[in-house]
């Protein structure tokens, strides 16, 4: 061996990894899908790898403009947001859009509703994009490379607001996937179902689709 200039020492081989650090969120430990995904091990390297934020549609219950670990992870649909109060500003049909819409109930202003008492869609939410490392609740699998449009199409019977006689039907689904892919969503979550096949339904994501 040592007369081959072509080898330069033997010793014995070994796996090696990627060190990493957990984040510092405080109920991270408890998030078991991330060590499924393996999440404290790569989401630096590919969250470093994605350019520009993307915005994610969530259809579902909504989720709170105000939760501490979505802060500055909601999108805003800013023509809006620097325009009348009570005007369609974007001329998109819907009025005061600044967060998203809610066809469930929608009260208006700078907070579109949500249902606080059925924190579905914020439990959403949050998995895609709370904001990871900053010492409270939950890291996101985005991170802080997601925006969540909020769109609220569940209302489950609280008799505070009894508002859209309950209805939660198919149809606000697919009024929302719509609006999403008309108003810039790169991605339409759904966590939700419902029996059989349905034509509208199939129409409009093959329409999100065609949007990108």
């Amino acid at each position: 061996v040592n007369e081959d200039e072509c080898i330069l020492g033997v010793a014995p081989n070994s796996k090696i990894e990627l060190q990493a650090t957990a984040p510092s969120d405080s109920l991270y430990a408890l998030q078991n899908n991330m060590k499924f995904i393996k999440h404290d091990k790569y989401y630096q390297k590919i969250l470093s790898q994605i350019k520009e934020e993307v915005v994610v549609a969530v259809v579902d219950s909504g989720s709170d403009q105000l939760n501490p670990d979505l802060e500055g992870r909601h999108w805003r649909n800013t023509v809006e947001q620097n325009g009348q109060v009570g005007v369609d500003d974007d001329g998109n049909g819907f009025v005061d859009d600044i967060f998203g819409y809610s066809w469930a109930c929608y009260i208006g202003g700078d907070k579109p509703f949500y249902a606080w008492w059925m924190p579905h869609g914020e439990h959403v939410s949050g998995i895609i994009a709370a904001v990871t490392d900053n010492n409270i609740g939950i890291s996101g699998v985005a991170g802080q490379k997601a925006k969540i449009m909020n769109l609220n199409v569940i209302y489950t019977g609280n008799p505070a607001f009894p508002c859209n006689g309950g209805e939660q039907d198919l149809v606000l689904a697919i009024r929302a996937i719509r609006y999403a892919a008309d108003n810039g969503a790169r991605v339409v979550n759904l966590s939700m179902g419902t029996f059989g096949r349905n034509s509208m339904m199939e129409d409009v994501m093959r329409y999100a689709v065609s949007k990108g």
